[in-house]
């Protein structure tokens, strides 16, 4: 965890001030740490991601940005039918890229649009009539207290542009 860091890198706009702490957890234990010194410390936090959505007051942030950089990617096949877990931190068009090298498709439908997967599923990033939610099946959150769970693509409760993470702070880990 760092302090004093400039937001602006982390955005799309490229605009915006310092974050007080910023957490860039590569593993779960590393987010839980990092929530657990938040809570501590009486700090408010926010997740961001590619910063595609984000638009970052001059004057920075006053709490913990969480920054997740676990992008890993993992393809499973299962009666003929591809099921692909990615890391919160991974980039939409990375995971896109993997699965069409792996000759798994469908995911291309989101080609070109900016964010992580977290993001995306937090948003519930759509590109005309395709939605992420008509391709999650479930997702590892984790609650501000640290609590994990896995869920389906039911609890995020998802419509146009929100989901249940808009007003609950947990936090997509992986999807």
């Amino acid at each position: 965890m760092r302090n004093d860091v400039s937001l602006a890198p982390l955005t799309w706009f490229k605009t915006g001030g310092k974050a007080k702490y910023l957490s860039e957890p590569a593993t779960l234990e590393e987010l839980k740490n990092d929530l657990a010194f938040a809570a501590k410390n009486g700090l408010p936090f926010e997740v961001l991601g590619e910063g595609a959505n984000t638009l970052v007051s001059d004057e920075g942030y006053p709490g913990m940005i969480i920054h997740p950089v676990n992008n890993e990617l993992k393809l499973t096949e299962r009666e003929d039918c591809f099921y692909l877990e990615a890391g919160s931190g991974a980039k939409v068009q990375d995971v896109i890229d993997y699965a069409l090298e792996r000759k798994a498709l469908g995911l291309e439908e989101f080609s070109g649009l900016p964010g992580t997967v977290g993001g995306a599923a937090f948003i519930n990033a759509h590109f005309f009539e395709f939605f992420l939610a008509d391709f999650l099946i479930s997702a590892v959150v984790v609650s501000p207290s640290g609590e994990t769970k896995e869920v389906s693509k039911d609890w995020f409760e998802y419509g146009y542009d929100v989901s249940r993470l808009h007003r609950e702070k947990w936090i997509v880990w992986s999807a």
